[in-house]
């Protein structure tokens, strides 16, 4: 009892009166020196991701184990240091980035005073059933411009026996709704589209709502049916690979009884980091995936749905889709080959600047 009541002495507001103190000039360079090339590292559903373990997963998925150092800070959130500025680029030019099936916010430590820190996470985002000849980068752009700020455009026009892609680059709010369909009015006479937005590296989601953040059987959000003139038949639309309430519901109804099992390959998830999904961007997508894939649906495909299979970490190897820093960023830019699938066990040999976190460099698209 005694020494509780000396212990709560320790609160007291002595000393609140007295003016700040200002810390020195050189102290603010030494921590700024020491913070510059860091990472600031944070689980969109925490529940699920306990900081613990992402700080000491995260380093292998990067390739860059024993080579960085990092620390769990009191917000929940984790930094990494790095010793040269090639090796955070490179992290963030390979994400977006998820740890046990849910997505990362990444952002730089120098960024900690902007009004979207630690709020923001970027997309490649497929923009399918554009009107061949809409297919400009102004008419692009405007259409992306409901997902957030539009970074790069690719625009791959049809060759062969090969259908035309669309691509965008999207910085959007991690923490609001994802959209994956929007009616658009290409020309004031005609009937409007359904234009479908797929995410490349999207992991789980809320199949309610579109949140990043939970789980359906955790949505309080309202399910209901769009309606708009002129839309598309119901049964038709999820031929094409749509999304209708009905599905929704379904999936609401089934998420419940098979959440144990998530749950289950969760735990088994502890080193599952990953900023790839399956979705190659190389001419083999074209020839073998239709333009109608809607990724948002499916579970992943390399994630095995037998609870007693181990899962290893994945190879992760270059983003899908270019880096394109430092090229003419205009419609015709060309897409990286994925190095590697999530769905190997075995890693693919890569060389000796993949190795260090060099920043690769953009190769064209294959002639066809």
């Amino acid at each position: 009892m005694e020494l509780d009541l000396w212990t709560s002495f320790q609160n007291l507001n002595l000393g609140a009166d007295q003016s700040p103190m200002k810390i020195s000039t050189e102290a603010q360079k030494n921590r700024e020196a020491n913070h510059r090339l860091s990472l600031i590292v944070q689980g969109l559903n925490p529940a699920r991701q306990p900081p613990a373990d992402i700080k000491n997963t995260l380093p292998k998925a990067w390739k860059l184990d024993g080579r960085i150092t990092s620390r769990s800070n009191d917000d929940g959130t984790v930094q990494f240091f790095f010793r040269a500025e090639h090796q955070l680029l490179t992290v963030l030019e390979k994400g977006p980035w998820s740890f046990r099936e849910w997505m990362l916010v990444v952002d730089r430590w120098t960024r900690r005073h902007s009004p979207d820190y630690l709020q923001t996470i970027t997309f490649w985002v497929k923009v399918l059933h554009i009107p061949d000849d809409s297919r400009d980068e102004r008419t692009i752009r405007e259409v992306g411009s409901g997902l957030g700020i539009i970074g790069e455009v690719f625009i791959q026009q049809p060759f062969g026996d090969h259908e035309g892609e669309v691509w965008i680059r999207v910085k959007m709010n991690a923490y609001e709704r994802l959209t994956f369909v929007r009616y658009v009015d290409f020309e004031a006479h005609e009937a409007p589209i359904l234009v479908r937005f797929s995410y490349d590296k999207l992991r789980k989601l809320c199949l309610r709502c579109g949140a990043l953040t939970h789980y359906v059987d955790e949505c309080d959000h309202p399910m209901h049916e769009p309606v708009f003139p002129n839309s598309p038949d119901p049964e038709n639309e999820m031929q094409q690979g749509g999304v209708n309430s009905s599905l929704l519901a379904s999936e609401g109804l089934n998420h419940a009884a098979h959440n144990d099992q998530l749950e289950q390959q969760d735990d088994l998830m502890g080193e599952n980091v990953s900023s790839n999904i399956n979705m190659d961007l190389s001419g083999n997508l074209i020839a073998t995936r239709s333009n109608d894939d809607f990724i948002a649906l499916r579970p992943p495909e390399d994630v095995p749905l037998n609870d007693q299979q181990p899962i290893t970490i994945p190879d992760v190897g270059n983003t899908s889709v270019a880096s394109v820093r430092g090229l003419k960023r205009k419609a015709k830019i060309g897409l990286f080959e994925e190095e590697t699938s999530t769905n190997q066990h075995k890693t693919q040999p890569t060389n000796n600047d993949e190795e260090k976190g060099e920043v690769a460099t953009p190769k064209p698209p294959a002639d066809p």
